[in-house]
């Protein structure tokens, strides 16, 4: 027999009890993480739709100006135009990568000046342009055109 070990006492039953979850604690956990997901999903996009957290770390103090005193001011948020529409898997995923680019560049000192849409904003604005105002465009030819090429004070370009 090895030395240390004839000396140290037996370990006494029940002294360490293993933890099994069971089916009520995964049904709390689960239960815990719908709420959260639900609740604070839902608080986190009506955050973040508001035009005061879009101005809160851009440099958009000018597109902000141009939205609040449009005919959009009333009806329509950042979000309404620049974040795809489809489905809310789309919109989240529209959202949080667009965030996520925002976010970069502003805290790397990238952010251009002047602030210029990409490709693929602008195909999201005029998608959501199209979305917001089919009835009024069934009657124009608007294949090949952006909205804002001919509405030039559509809140802001």
């Amino acid at each position: 027999m090895q030395e240390g070990l004839q000396n140290t006492p037996p370990a006494k039953k029940g002294a360490f009890i293993r933890w099994r979850p069971r089916p009520i604690h995964l049904l709390g956990v689960a239960l815990s993480l719908l709420f959260i997901f639900s609740f604070g999903t839902k608080a986190l996009l009506s955050y973040t739709d508001r035009p005061e957290f879009c101005i809160s770390c851009h440099v958009m103090e000018k597109e902000y100006e141009s939205w609040f005193h449009s005919a959009h001011h009333m009806q329509a948020k950042c979000g309404d135009c620049h974040v795809p529409q489809q489905n809310l898997a789309v919109k989240l995923a529209g959202k949080g990568v667009d965030g996520i680019w925002d976010f970069y560049r502003f805290h790397t000192n990238q952010v251009p000046e002047p602030i210029r849409i990409s490709q693929r904003g602008s195909e999201t604005v005029r998608e959501n342009c199209l979305r917001c105002h089919s009835n009024i465009m069934e009657k124009v030819d608007h294949d090949d055109r952006n909205c804002w090429e001919c509405h030039r004070s559509v809140s802001h370009t």
